[in-house]
């Protein structure tokens, strides 16, 4: 009989132990999928190059691992740029995303992106749907290049469209229409001619522009930088907050006056 109340007390404890346990694990702390980044650069633009046939960008996403997600709907991936006027502003702004683009930071480098320097999400001149490569269940091959070159008369007939023309490609399909800053009303070809004739399309960046860092000492007269980061997004089936992956770094693509 003098054991009857041990028994009883070690079963109390033990009963209380797992519940306290399993209120800890579903009240108050939301599920969160980790998502697979895109990957494999294929090209990535540096804006040091002065050959315009590497001023492109082209990646594999991470779309087939992202489709079967235990608490969040992967959306797609969408593509992050900002545009400089000075390239060592560029390089410290990037160098701290970079830092902490990390699996043991989670999200840090996409919040740094979106909140902190407050890139802004790739467009194209017929649509300003995010992401920009929305979910197909399979990863795929995606090319693109902001703007057309000078030289576009020049290619032969097995070079391929990214070497000269504006445009986006995935997995061999064109999307039928060129890039274009957020909002799609404004291309990245900011020394077009028709700038002369009062176009609001092919206009520069002005200070105060969302897409825009400018600095009073600018890099070169002639030049902007275009960094874009690609970022997987999911959404989550009870909250709809958005869960980033970590982000790919594309490269920079100069935008040069007479190129």
């Amino acid at each position: 009989m003098n054991n009857i109340p041990e028994k009883i007390y070690k079963f109390l404890s033990r009963t209380l132990i797992f519940f306290s346990g399993f209120l800890f694990l579903n009240c108050g702390l939301e599920s969160v999928d980790v998502l697979d980044s895109a990957t494999t650069v294929y090209n990535q633009s540096y804006s040091s190059t002065s050959d315009p046939l590497q001023w492109y960008v082209a990646f594999k996403t991470s779309e087939k691992n992202n489709s079967n997600l235990s608490s969040s709907i992967f959306l797609g991936t969408a593509i992050y740029y900002k545009i400089y006027n000075n390239s060592s502003v560029l390089t410290t702004q990037k160098s701290a995303i970079n830092a902490v683009n990390t699996s043991s930071n989670g999200t840090a480098a996409a919040e740094k992106i979106i909140t902190t320097y407050k890139y802004q999400t790739l467009a194209t001149s017929a649509s300003t749907v995010s992401p920009l490569v929305d979910n197909k269940g399979s990863d795929r091959d995606v090319y693109i290049r902001l703007k057309k070159y000078a030289a576009a008369s020049a290619s032969g007939a097995n070079t391929p469209w990214y070497s000269y023309y504006a445009g986006i490609e995935i997995d061999g399909t064109m999307l039928g229409a060129i890039p274009y800053r957020n909002g799609g009303t404004k291309s990245f070809d900011f020394f077009n001619d028709a700038n002369i004739s009062g176009s609001t399309v092919n206009v520069k960046p002005v200070e105060g522009d969302e897409d825009y860092v400018h600095s009073s000492s600018a890099t070169s007269s002639d030049t902007y930088y275009v960094q874009l980061f690609a970022i997987g997004i999911a959404e989550n089936t009870d909250t709809f907050v958005p869960n980033y992956s970590l982000v790919l770094d594309l490269g920079t693509i100069p935008i040069k006056d007479g190129e």
